[in-house]
């Protein structure tokens, strides 16, 4: 019979909220060894060893505009979807849509997050904070802008989604979307 003794000394969590366990082992076969580590083979009776237990979250991000294609003078609507593709949960999540060079602000939809917006009418960046999304929930945020960029042009939207928990995924965690503008609405032409 093969008895392995393992000492548990504290238990730390970081601001990610990951776990760090720390301990003796009297056995080092006992526990395995990470890959790559300073030290990979026992160097007495007893060894010491920290563990770090991660709780992730792949964060998504992507944009749809309406209409698809910007006229100068109206407005344009975006809609962002941050969605938690996983593992596991993810917490104090915060999302960032700069408001577009070529437009002003007009007005927000935060769901069920926070939102500090730019002034109406100005530039700036629309920020909203979400406490907790679970694993496969979505959240969604909407900006309007008002178009005064010239026809012709095209307007870039950014944004950006993070949240406290480690992202081993991030670069699907920024989105960009390229509006055409087009000629100003449609204006009456005198009948004959």
């Amino acid at each position: 019979l093969e008895f392995r003794r393992v000492l548990f000394r504290s238990i730390a969590i970081d601001t990610a909220l990951n776990v760090y366990v720390t301990g003796l082992n009297d056995d080092a076969a006992g526990l395995p060894v990470t890959p790559g580590a300073f030290q990979t083979t026992s160097k007495g009776s007893t060894d010491a060893f920290i563990s770090k237990l991660v709780i992730a979250a792949d964060m998504d991000l992507a944009i749809s505009a309406t209409p698809a294609t910007a006229v100068h003078g109206g407005n344009l609507t975006y809609l962002l979807i941050a969605q938690n593709n996983g593992p596991d949960w993810a917490a104090y999540l915060k999302l960032d849509d700069v408001v577009p060079a070529g437009t002003t602000f007009v007005s927000y939809e935060g769901g069920a997050g926070a939102c500090i917006p730019p002034i109406v009418g100005g530039t700036g960046s629309l920020t909203c904070k979400l406490p907790r999304l679970d694993k496969g929930a979505t959240w969604s945020v909407k900006m309007v802008v008002k178009v005064t960029a010239p026809t012709g042009n095209q307007i870039v939207n950014k944004a950006h989604v993070r949240s406290n928990m480690q992202d081993l995924v991030w670069q699907n965690n920024f989105t960009s979307l390229t509006t055409r503008v087009s000629q100003s609405a449609s204006v009456a032409s005198p009948e004959p």
